[in-house]
């Protein structure tokens, strides 16, 4: 796919150099002051976000308590906050500035709807990746079926 204008498509994946003189040339053509969001990788995969919802479906199954929505606000917490504070200072500040002061119940509460605060959807491929691992290997110890990643099998999504 060829290089849209920011205008057109004001969030976009640059995958080729094409792609990525195109961007430089439009932000040359840019008059001053003008705000530019860039950020390295590109955004988690649709398979990756089904076989997430997938998981929160299973544990749900096999849970008493929780269902799929406490099991997103679980994985978020619990494996998906730890990847982005590791990767980001900027979700790092914000997590901690908001988030962590509150008690366990209320940061699980945070996590899912209706206040949803945004942790996956805010990861790349490979964070997403990290986050999936991280949960699959301890839910799975835990004794937890699982349907197992696609990436653990073949190499990658």
């Amino acid at each position: 796919m060829a290089y849209a204008p920011l205008i057109d498509k004001p969030k976009q994946t640059i995958t080729t150099e094409q792609d990525r003189l195109g961007l430089i040339a439009e932000i040359a053509g840019f008059s001053l002051p003008f705000t530019c969001q860039i950020s390295q990788g590109v955004k988690r995969t649709n398979k990756q976000n089904s076989l997430q919802h997938l998981w929160e479906s299973q544990l749900a199954k096999k849970s008493t308590d929780m269902t799929a929505e406490d099991w997103r606000g679980y994985l978020k917490l619990h494996y998906g906050v730890p990847v982005l504070r590791e990767c980001s200072e900027f979700f790092k500040a914000g997590y901690d500035a908001v988030i962590k002061p509150k008690t366990y119940e209320e940061k699980r509460e945070m996590m899912i709807e209706p206040h949803n605060f945004p942790v996956t959807r805010l990861m790349t491929k490979e964070q997403h990746k990290l986050f999936m691992d991280r949960a699959y290997v301890d839910l799975t110890s835990k004794g937890f079926v699982l349907s197992e990643p696609p990436w653990r099998k073949f190499g990658g999504i």
